[in-house]
């Protein structure tokens, strides 16, 4: 990645993402960016990371609750989210980040901002709480739907 706006490249994931949870779950997704709400506190039980080099190297996050995971997991896959195992999320959370990710490089392939993408992984536990440097250039955005909260960040690295 090179110098590109980072909140415009949060908003090409962003974008992304809603496609994504519209297409495959049927939701509809607002978005927010985070530094509108207060959010500098917001906990999570599991989160879903990607690593992307380019120029500029950064790396993406979604958080979320484990109920949420579900929700999303269930609609993706077809399973009851009752049925769903604690494996079953971590990989489909990655997984997620993988989709997102994946269309964002191939509509920025043909462009100076291209990028490689690595494996993606996802931790989880209880209240996971993202930690971040001072002056690190981010940006962060924080979608809903219905009850349902996720929080995307981007970060130069």
């Amino acid at each position: 990645m090179t110098s590109m706006d980072i909140e415009k490249i949060a908003d090409y994931f962003t974008d992304s993402l809603r496609q994504v949870l519209r297409t495959m779950a049927g939701f509809e997704v607002s978005n927010t960016s985070c530094d509108q709400l207060d959010f500098s506190d917001k906990e999570s039980n599991i989160i879903g990371i990607m690593v992307l080099h380019g120029k500029k190297d950064a790396v993406i996050s979604l958080s979320m609750e484990y109920s949420t995971a579900a929700m999303v997991i269930a609609y993706m896959t077809g399973i009851l989210p009752e049925e769903l195992s604690e494996s079953d999320l971590f990989d489909g959370v990655a997984e997620l980040v993988n989709i997102m990710a994946g269309e964002v490089k191939a509509r920025l392939s043909n462009t100076p901002y291209h990028f490689l993408l690595t494996s993606p992984f996802s931790i989880g536990g209880t209240s996971l709480k993202v930690a971040r440097k001072k002056n690190l250039t981010e940006a962060c955005r924080h979608l809903k739907a219905g009850e349902m909260d996720i929080t995307f960040r981007i970060a130069y690295i």
